[in-house]
């Protein structure tokens, strides 16, 4: 077998400032498949001060916590002490302020080719964006507002927007801005792209459009503001971006600017954080189990009378039993729902397998009924799918692979001809990462 050691970088939180090191490790690791914008390839948060909030593409809200993922849609909004980032699949990264408000329109990479598109509009608030060299013509970064667009190929720049103004700063390298109309949001039909350079700036505000749009007035760039270059969140921000700076330039200098720098790259990214995406599963995980423990335990029928109580049988490993909440009754009717497995769970499962569950409930009498095909499937903590009724599959996306095991539990809900429900959860397993055969070569 040919291996070969690379440097990898972990990131160390150190009160305020980061540490980066290099250590050697072998790369014998999960690659994913080379398909273009694959799951798992979906931006992620890092939460760096208190938290922000996500509004889905259903209008659903959530709190954001580090490691979860976003999509194209999603939008962010901070509170008024709240700073984000959001990592992208190549590892580049934005980072959303305080009281600001952005939207994803478009997180597209792909893993054959490292090409990358990324549009996020910015509605109110400051965002600072850091962007790996792109690859290939195809590859592009956009931060647009109401009335202007600020289009990269690879540097850092910061986009503020304040009722119906836009300043776009240039931090390093070269951004190009075009005015828009705000009506229609399209480039002005007599304006041309403006670069602003490091340290500089321009501001777009809707009163100059009209100036802008008749040819009477040019976009002129001016000193960068020293009310925002010396803000903590700036200097937050340029921190981040030299640790960027120093894993680019250090990946680089071992692998060259190819497709095995931009992995490792995105994996440096991704390092630190590992332990704080797997605790934050993991609270996920019990979290959703207590609520659906809680669900089925809040009216327990009362056990001070023995004969009324069903003798259940007992169950095998991987199954968890919840007792029926309707009232004992001398009639036949079901008592609770049981979940089993074909296979002993106890040492979990790896992404990509295959695991049948029984769904069977238990009525007054003891007797029994499969129902399988009925109940209504679920998945605690996202760690795959259900195929058809029954047949669960181990699917972690390429951001909890990384993580290696990912905790998770399957449940059932009956509901019943009376509208009330039964629930009955498995035990909780872990969902391992699927590390590829190494093969051997001669030489």
């Amino acid at each position: 077998m040919s291996t070969y050691a690379v440097g990898a970088l972990a990131l160390c939180v150190i009160g305020g400032g980061v540490l980066w090191y290099v250590q050697s490790r072998d790369t014998t690791t999960v690659v994913p498949s080379p398909t273009a914008i694959a799951p798992g390839d979906r931006p992620w948060i890092e939460v760096v001060t208190d938290s922000g909030m996500l509004t889905d593409t259903t209008g659903a809200t959530s709190t954001l916590q580090t490691g979860d993922e976003v999509s194209a849609g999603d939008s962010i909004k901070t509170n008024a002490t709240g700073v984000v980032l959001v990592h992208f699949a190549d590892g580049s990264f934005a980072q959303l302020d305080p009281n600001s408000s952005v939207t994803i329109t478009q997180a597209d990479y792909d893993q054959s080719s490292g090409a990358a598109n990324v549009d996020l509009s910015l509605s109110t608030g400051t965002l600072w964006s850091k962007v790996l060299d792109l690859v290939g013509i195809s590859s592009s970064w956009k931060v647009e507002t109401s009335n202007a667009v600020a289009t990269v190929r690879g540097t850092s720049f910061g986009t503020v927007v304040t009722s119906g103004e836009t300043k776009v700063l240039g931090i390093e390298h070269t951004v190009a801005v075009t005015p828009l109309q705000p009506a229609t949001h399209q480039p002005l039909a007599t304006s041309t792209e403006t670069d602003v350079t490091p340290n500089a700036q321009v501001t777009i505000s809707d009163r100059q459009i009209p100036s802008l749009a008749s040819g009477k007035a040019r976009l002129l760039a001016t000193a960068a503001s020293a009310a925002i270059t010396t803000s903590a969140t700036y200097k937050k921000f340029n921190n981040r971006a030299a640790q960027f700076d120093t894993i680019r330039d250090s990946l680089t200098a071992k692998l060259g600017n190819g497709a095995e720098f931009r992995k490792e790259f995105r994996e440096a990214q991704v390092a630190n954080f590992k332990n704080q995406i797997l605790e934050r599963r993991t609270a996920t995980y019990t979290q959703h189990k207590q609520e659906l423990d809680d669900r089925v335990n809040v009216n327990q029928p009362p056990t001070t009378n023995p004969k009324t109580q069903p003798v259940l049988p007992s169950t095998p490993a991987s199954t968890s039993v919840v007792s029926s909440t309707d009232t004992p009754s001398t009639t036949i009717h079901p008592v609770s729902l049981v979940v089993t497995s074909d296979q002993d769970l106890s040492a979990g499962t790896t992404d990509g397998d295959t695991v049948a569950f029984h769904a069977t409930l238990i009525f007054s009498d003891n007797s029994k009924k499969d129902v399988t095909a009925t109940v209504k499937w679920n998945v605690i903590n996202n760690v795959g799918i259900f195929a058809t009724p029954g047949t669960f599959q181990a699917q972690l996306s390429s951001n909890a692979a990384e993580l290696g095991v990912v905790p998770g539990a399957v449940y059932a809900t009956f509901t019943g001809s009376d509208g009330k429900e039964l629930n009955a959860a498995s035990t909780e397993f872990n969902v391992h990462a699927f590390v590829p055969p190494q093969t051997t070569t001669n030489g």
